[in-house]
């Protein structure tokens, strides 16, 4: 196999990235080769420095006048998240590292400007549980019912089948939208995509590390989902991508209202 980076692990990150463009145009093949042209094998500062130069060419682009049709300035906005999150990634060696903190905000805004401007716009909530820790969760409804009506979340909405998304060790559930939230969207499915203790988002802001209990994590998203008409219960998958294969096995165990688990 062609290998982007002598480091294999460089390598392994690069084709995750590269992932990204197979929907919703999470990246770009073109702009991620040139990234990894500029990256010095086992060089973690090369790395930051190639892709918060590719995020920010990206959105230097999308603020140009001529830059204005609504899919250009989604696709550009979720391509600089996907970027300024791939900046972040080796940096953790040093959690003072004031870069981190401000490379997640700075994906966070693009994701959410892009999010925006989705035929039905995603939404963020934070969900308490009894434990002591809230799960932050992206919530995606389904674009139509089977007859076409808008959905979302008010009255009169027909139930649809849902799938839960989890990532694993240090994966974000802004990448699930890409490689596998925009697919199940476009088949119907309402989406949800959710951090526990460990992850992203609960690292740094709560600061929790992970826990074996992921049942935990997956109940408040489930009691959430309840509370919406747009959702079929009987029809709730939880998916784990990367590590959380095991832990979405573990959740799935202990959680009856989940009905099938990959």
């Amino acid at each position: 196999m062609f290998q982007l980076s002598p480091d294999p692990c460089f390598n392994f990150e690069l084709l995750r990235i590269l992932a990204h463009a197979s929907y919703s145009s999470g990246a770009d093949v073109g702009e991620v080769l040139l990234a990894a042209s500029e990256i010095e094998s086992g060089n973690f500062e090369s790395w930051y420095q190639a892709f918060v130069k590719r995020a920010e060419r990206v959105l230097l682009t999308a603020s140009t006048s001529n830059f204005r049709d609504p899919v250009s300035v989604r696709d550009a906005n979720f391509r600089a998240a996907t970027y300024f999150r791939a900046a972040d990634f080796f940096l953790h060696a040093d959690w003072q590292d004031e870069r981190i903190n401000d490379l997640w905000k700075r994906q966070t805004e693009c994701f959410d400007r892009a999010m925006e401007l989705l035929p039905v716009p995603g939404h963020r909530k934070l969900l308490p549980s009894a434990d002591g820790f809230d799960v932050p969760v992206i919530f995606f409804p389904a674009a139509a019912d089977p007859s076409g009506e808008e959905k979302g979340k008010g009255k009169g909405i027909s139930p649809r089948p849902t799938v839960i998304l989890g990532n694993g060790f240090d994966g974000s559930m802004e990448e699930l939208y890409h490689l596998h939230g925009a697919a199940a969207l476009e088949r119907g499915y309402n989406v949800v995509c959710y951090e526990g203790p460990g992850q992203p988002v609960v690292r740094r802001e709560q600061g929790l590390g992970f826990t074996h209990e992921w049942h935990k994590v997956v109940g408040p998203v489930l009691d959430y989902l309840e509370t919406l008409p747009c959702i079929d219960m009987q029809k709730v998958a939880l998916l784990g991508y990367s590590m959380a294969g095991v832990l979405a096995a573990r959740a799935a165990a202990l959680e009856p209202r989940v009905k099938a688990c990959e």
